[in-house]
């Protein structure tokens, strides 16, 4: 009886208050690559893309990396429910992970902007094979921002920000929200400063 009437007087939770969906603490977060990891990224990764014709076929051939896959796999799991760019985005992330001799979590904003792209050309430039469309590089700044390792959007240039926020926090939320601000602003509860 003493539970059931505690369970009705516990504040329901907030619809609109938003829980981080990754747990970085879970993962191993260590910097260094451990030797395992760097053979297969120096020598296994460059012999599969060599010999395989998708992205698919070539994570396929790499064992070993789970330790740099789970957390990348988790976040790719709250951004990119079409799974369109996921195998694109963790070859991107291993081949960086190779390049830096390093793995993502020891990467610096530097580091970060050069895989993300300061414009759509630089990320292109930035990654081989070429990506396809360009959606991967919004789901790499949703994983990136989703695992604590890159905040600084802004400097990343042109970004279809609404995009990027329905990426990591849902669709639903950020049409509650625009809508709410909506409101707000046309009931003259929030001023907007006229252009100068």
């Amino acid at each position: 009886m003493m539970n059931s009437s505690r369970a009705a007087r516990a504040p329901k939770p907030d619809a609109r208050l938003w829980t981080w969906p990754i747990q970085i603490t879970d993962y191993d977060r260590r910097n260094q690559l451990t030797a395992a990891e760097q053979k297969v990224l120096r020598f296994e990764l460059p012999l599969a893309m060599a010999s395989e014709r998708t992205v698919k076929a070539v994570l396929s051939r790499l064992s070993g990396l789970e330790r740099l896959l789970a957390p990348i796999d988790d976040a790719l799991a709250v951004v990119d429910s079409k799974r369109l760019y996921n195998d694109r985005v963790r070859l991107m992330l291993l081949q960086y992970c190779e390049m830096q001799r390093a793995t993502f979590w020891a990467w610096d904003a530097t580091v970060w902007r050069t895989v993300l792209g300061t414009t759509q050309q630089a990320f292109f430039t930035a990654h081989r094979p070429t990506p396809r469309a360009g959606g991967e590089r919004q789901a790499l700044m949703a994983v990136a921002y989703l695992l604590h390792c890159f905040h600084d959007i802004p400097s990343l240039g042109e970004v279809k920000r609404v995009a990027l926020a329905e990426k990591v926090f849902g669709k639903e939320r950020i049409a509650d929200t625009l809508l709410r601000v909506t409101r707000s602003r046309q009931r003259g509860d929030i001023m907007v400063p006229a252009n100068r």
